[in-house]
């Protein structure tokens, strides 16, 4: 869903560039509520939707789709890459490339989601931030899930679960435990 969701937001963000309201973009392709809603990420938006909206944006559907995906895929990598640099506690290098990365340009929540433990686990391990703001950085990250996991979300649960066992807090392990031995709850 976050790459349906963040076409949405892609269109939007086409919309606000022409200087179309949404009232003007909506019009013969889907009422104002639904839009929101896709915006949203609350619905779907339907593949033949976007095609009338990239239509109506004078833009191919096909360049449109390479567009979104090919942003998405630009930005993982320069996260990706600052997740290896925090792996080898390569600080120097994290700083060096921190600036690189515009978080507007990031459009997947999960890519938003890693770069942001990234960004606090740095500033906590090079001594930026308290144990206690960290923790609270962290937990800000976690959605309230009892499903599927993400990758982001058991290594933000690994780190909040080393923090509360030297509390004597097992809370976060647990959950972690639970998602470990489960391995129908998690996504890669």
């Amino acid at each position: 869903m976050d790459f349906i969701r963040n076409m949405a937001v892609a269109i939007d963000n086409l919309r606000i560039s022409k200087g179309l309201t949404v009232r003007e973009l909506c019009l013969n392709i889907c009422d104002e509520s639904a839009y929101r809603r896709y915006r949203s990420g609350d619905r779907d938006i339907p593949i033949a939707k976007v095609q009338m909206f990239c239509d109506k944006l004078g833009l191919g559907l096909d360049e449109f789709l390479s567009n979104v995906y090919s942003k998405n895929s630009y930005e993982f990598k320069k996260i990706h890459k600052l997740f290896t640099y925090l792996q080898n506690k390569e600080y120097d290098l994290i700083k060096r490339d921190l600036p690189l990365i515009d978080i507007n340009q990031i459009t997947l929540d999960r890519d938003k989601t890693l770069y942001y433990f990234i960004l606090h686990t740095y500033n906590f391990e090079t001594k930026k931030i308290t144990k206690s703001e960290y923790y609270d950085l962290l937990l800000e990250l976690l959605p309230n899930n009892d499903g599927f996991y993400t990758f982001n979300q058991v290594i933000i649960l690994e780190k909040l679960a080393l923090i509360e066992v030297q509390n004597d807090d097992s809370t976060s392990l647990n959950k972690l435990q639970n998602i470990l031995l489960n391995t129908k709850n998690y996504i890669l």
